[in-house]
């Protein structure tokens, strides 16, 4: 499960280095993605700036390169239309319980 996580993570992180977000959507990103599972469940939690460097404020990343990640992150699960949760607003249970409803209601499929 692991995997999937590091794959996407590989793209935005090229895409990033190479200040390039067309990379998402290159030969060579999209050979990456080809490389996640079909029956994968990938589930994109969303957060602004602001709130991220609350939550985080620790993080190595300056703010441009965090608004950046939260762009390409963006992109790429409107490309993989992958389902899409903003944590902005939500507490961790919130978050919580929208995950496993989510995956839930896809086991019932």
């Amino acid at each position: 499960m692991h995997t999937l996580a590091y794959l996407i993570d590989t793209i935005v992180s090229i895409a990033m280095r190479a200040k390039n977000s067309l990379f998402v959507k290159s030969f060579l990103g999209k050979l990456l993605l080809r490389m996640i599972p079909k029956e994968a469940v990938i589930i994109y939690l969303d957060v602004d700036l602001r709130t991220l460097s609350k939550r985080r404020p620790d993080i190595e990343y300056t703010a441009d390169e965090v608004q950046y990640q939260i762009a390409l992150y963006r992109l790429l699960a409107e490309k993989m239309r992958e389902y899409f949760i903003d944590t902005t607003m939500s507490s961790i249970k919130d978050a919580e319980k929208k995950v496993v409803d989510y995956i839930s209601a896809r086991a019932l499929y």
